[in-house]
């Protein structure tokens, strides 16, 4: 209370004025609309929750129904800071045991200019809680600008997980949000300002940032001149045809004016907003007494990123997905929903946390439903463990039970489709970059192109860390014809030494990828670069390519190697022990002390390069701690680009690559330590003691056991060999040349040359 009364001293003695303009509730007693009918959806924005029971006048009266949409219109488009929203709860505790936690889950925020909620920015998507967890209230922190706040929920595609009701309620008590009252003011007073020249008078509610320029203005506050600057023509068509705006002064004229009567009106009002202040204080006093878990949805993810304190206060959460270099600004093109919005996916071993964000992708329909995919309850209970390295055979086994039950179930809890925003990707002058409709990069996580080009900042490929949490991967989808030079800007500024390529040019008569490289011997300029073809070395499954690049204005050279992975089927898997020894041929010939990402490609750049970054990073994992969690990490790589490893069998290859890497681990030797190991063959040693002795025993093991179906097309040709020793179908060698009662059956196989 002498808190509280030094406040009201403090407001009549000169600090009124200053704090006039603060947040303020937008939605109080303004329209209102529900889906269906609107019969008392006026109750979550008249000020009154003093009672939460569905059967009271302070909440919304449920409508139990597969969809659920409700929203409140500002009356303009106002700067939004955070959206408070409190759920019926029968006035009984809020927590397992409450019936209504069902009805709430899975529910999500918009933040639009039209009523259409697909228009606007989504600032919350739940997708995380359980029925022990999720806060009621809950507020949302949504720094944005718009006219409708809507609230959404649904049950419409089967199944869905456990926790859910059948069915949805919407039974909201109050929905309180909280901006600045008038357009044009920024800060946490609403006092400052906007730039003069932002359009609109729209400005970012935090940093105050022009959120659009007038025409032929440019900059974070639009005091460059746009003509002066290197932006492309095209850029500025785009930011010319965006809205139309009036003139700068008068616009600056009206500002003042409406600064003269704020303060007219405060000075004439102050004793009634002394009362109110201390009311809201009052509230204030109580709400911080509640237990009330914020879900951070800012746009402040470099802060995030740099400072512990500044980070979502969802419990066992990890730091920001990526540091501050890979999230630089966007200019106008940077969505204001960003990373930080959602848990931080983490891979630490040993720990029962939440591995990754898991989001439903939620998409409109012709009836306006949404679709929520399927993922278990509880996914850190349900998702695959941790498997010790010595026990991953067994667990294959197991998986492999009834027609690959085990992986086939593991695989669907997955979560899919768009779980993150693409705004960038879908940006009109984007999309001719995208290779596939469906397949776009997220926001979050994209690579943004800051080396000096003449092109956008844009390209489909994303950073995806490894296990232990540094950014080891670029995912990118194959290079076409109109991004190949942003292909090559990409390898020059990440420092890229090592490419791999997992598709071929074309298959089933379709492009998957161009040719990005020049021929043998030739050379080739993408814009800055010249890229040099210096050696070609052909192998059974795959080849090896080294380039000389070098950047022709700043007369700099690097070696890049491509390791191009020839025998993967257009619908199919390749041989898990061709993919491992590939996989140990670029591990081994990694430049030393190199700490750049590998960028990893094939054609969309999800299926087959999720696949082989899998099998990269837990081998590494594996042979760090011992065990390994392809589950988890999957699920993580979900989170930084859409749809790793996209079928089944593609998650299967993952267990099968790993079993072939782990019980015989390859290891080269140079020339010098080879003789060192012969040498000691003739020492004094016993037999059974000796490295190749160890080594052949190791082999004995391993070695696979087949069928009578791996010998089938052998079997009826026995006859002709000593019956014993016959070739496996998969490596059979068959004779061209025909000649009566012989057929082409040889007693031969093929042996692929592999190193």
């Amino acid at each position: 209370m002498d808190g509280m009364c030094w406040l009201v001293c403090c407001l009549v003695g000169g600090c009124m004025l200053t704090r006039v303009l603060s947040y303020e509730n937008l939605a109080l007693n303004k329209s209102t609309w529900k889906q269906g009918d609107s019969y008392g959806a006026d109750r979550a924005v008249d000020g009154q929750k003093s009672s939460l029971s569905v059967y009271g006048s302070d909440c919304i009266p449920p409508t139990y129904t597969r969809t659920v949409e409700w929203r409140v219109d500002l009356g303009n488009i106002l700067s939004i800071h955070h959206i408070f929203i409190q759920y019926a709860t029968n006035n009984k505790q809020w927590d397992a045991s409450n019936g209504l936690t069902k009805n709430f889950m899975g529910f999500s925020v918009y933040l639009s200019n039209t009523t259409n909620k697909t228009d606007g920015v989504l600032c919350f998507r739940d997708t995380i809680y359980s029925r022990d967890t999720i806060p009621n209230p809950v507020i949302i922190t949504c720094p944005n600008h718009g006219r409708f706040v809507i609230y959404y929920n649904n049950r419409t595609h089967y199944p869905y997980p456990d926790d859910y009701s059948d069915t949805v309620a919407g039974a909201l008590c109050e929905v309180e949000v909280y901006g600045c009252p008038i357009q044009g003011f920024y800060g946490e007073s609403c006092s400052i300002p906007c730039p003069r020249n932002c359009q609109e008078g729209h400005c970012h509610i935090l940093k105050g940032t022009c959120l659009g320029c007038d025409d032929g203005l440019t900059g974070p506050t639009c005091e460059t001149n746009q003509t002066q600057s290197n932006v492309p023509d095209d850029k500025k068509e785009q930011k010319q045809t965006r809205a139309p705006s009036g003139t700068k002064d008068n616009r600056s004229d009206s500002k003042n004016i409406i600064v003269l009567i704020v303060v007219y009106v405060a000075g004439v009002f102050v004793s009634v907003a002394v009362v109110v202040i201390v009311v809201a204080c009052v509230i204030v006093f109580k709400r911080r007494r509640s237990k009330i878990q914020i879900v951070e949805a800012s746009d402040n993810n470099r802060q995030a990123a740099r400072s512990p304190g500044n980070v979502s206060t969802i419990p066992n959460l990890q730091d920001s997905l990526l540091p501050h270099r890979y999230i630089a600004s966007n200019g106008t093109y940077n969505p204001e929903f960003e990373m930080n919005t959602l848990p931080r996916p983490h891979i630490i071993n040993g720990l029962d946390h939440l591995s990754a964000t898991i989001i439903h992708d939620v998409r409109d329909n012709d009836n306006n439903d949404g679709n929520v995919n399927n993922f278990p309850k509880n996914f850190q209970e349900e998702k695959s463990c941790d498997v010790p390295v010595i026990e991953l055979l067994s667990r294959i086994e197991k998986m492999k039970r009834d027609n690959d039950k085990g992986f086939k179930t593991e695989f669907a809890l997955l979560p899919n489709g768009e779980l993150h925003p693409c705004f960038v990707a879908k940006h009109e002058e984007n999309i001719a970059k995208n290779r596939y409709k469906t397949t776009f990069p997220y926001d979050h996580s994209r690579v943004i192109l800051i080396e000096e080009h003449e092109s956008t900042d844009y390209i489909n490929a994303n950073y995806v860390k490894d296990v232990i949490g540094d950014i080891a991967y670029i995912a990118s989808q194959g290079p076409k014809a109109n991004t190949v030079t942003d292909f090559w800007v990409m390898v020059w500024q990440e420092d890229i030494g090592q490419i791999v390529m997992l598709t071929n040019l074309t298959g089933e008569g379709k492009m998957k990828c161009i040719q990005y490289w020049p021929e043998l011997s030739k050379s080739m300029n993408y814009g800055h670069f010249a890229v040099e073809n210096l050696e070609e070395r052909h192998y059974a499954c795959h080849s090896i390519r080294k380039f000389k690049v070098c950047h022709r204005k700043k007369h700099n050279t690097r070696i890049v190697c491509q390791y191009h992975y020839t025998m993967w089927p257009d619908h199919g898997i390749p041989d898990p022990l061709s993919l491992v020894i590939f996989h140990n041929h670029v591990l081994r010939t990694k430049p030393d002390q190199s700490m750049s990402p590998v960028v990893v490609h094939c054609s969309a750049g999800i299926g087959r390069t999720g696949t082989y970054i899998a099998l990269d990073a837990l081998y590494k994992e594996g042979k760090r701690t011992g065990k390994i969690n392809v589950c988890e990490y999957v699920t993580f790589m979900r989170a930084c680009r859409m749809n790793m490893v996209q079928t089944y069998e593609q998650y299967k290859t993952i267990f099968l690559a790993l079993e072939e890497k782990f019980k015989a681990c390859i290891d080269t030797h140079n020339l010098s330590e080879f003789l060192e190991s012969v040498n000691d063959l003739s020492a004094d040693t016993p037999a059974n003691q000796t490295f190749i002795y160890t080594e052949f025993e190791t082999l004995l093991q391993i070695q696979p056991e087949y069928t009578d179906d791996d010998y089938k097309e052998a079997r009826p040709n026995a006859s002709r060999s000593d019956g014993k020793i016959l070739p496996l179908n998969k490596y059979t060698v068959y004779l061209k040349s025909y000649f009566p009662d012989r057929g082409n059956f040889i007693n031969a196989i093929h042996v692929s040359v592999s190193i």
